[in-house]
């Protein structure tokens, strides 16, 4: 048997849910995340990271992803009173507005349907579910 492999990052520490300090210092790290690279300049935001933040899809938008940026840039601004957040919160809503999601609009699915995860124009895979609440 050859040698034990000894892993190139250490451990993360185990997530502490119920530690405030905890859910401060992973909210700071997300928006760290995001922060150099989330930014389209010709509209929106881009949807797919790896795991080290490099963008890998820049065209691509899904609806969920796009309305979860509108609620997550005020969720920042509200929490650090940093405007870029507010400003970006505002980007965001005019992609939604782009996709022609307007206020009061309802997205809904139908139960036991169908949905295709389709990235640049190839199927990848198709899944039935009734659990999916937002198209």
């Amino acid at each position: 048997m050859g040698d034990a492999v000894t892993p190139v990052l250490p451990a993360a520490p185990k997530p502490n849910y119920e530690s405030a300090a905890f859910l401060k210092q992973h909210i700071v790290d997300v928006l760290n995340f995001y922060r150099p690279v989330a930014f389209d300049e010709a509209g929106g935001f881009f949807h797919y990271y790896q795991d080290n933040g490099a963008v890998y899809n820049r065209t691509h938008r899904h609806l969920v992803s796009a309305t979860r940026f509108v609620f997550n840039w005020v969720q920042a601004w509200q929490h650090t009173q940093d405007s870029t957040y507010l400003t970006w919160a505002k980007h965001a809503l005019d992609e939604l507005e782009k996709m022609c999601i307007a206020k009061g609009d309802v997205v809904g699915f139908t139960p036991h349907s169908e949905y295709e995860f389709i990235i640049e124009g190839e199927r990848l895979y198709r899944v039935q579910s009734n659990s999916i609440s937002i198209l």
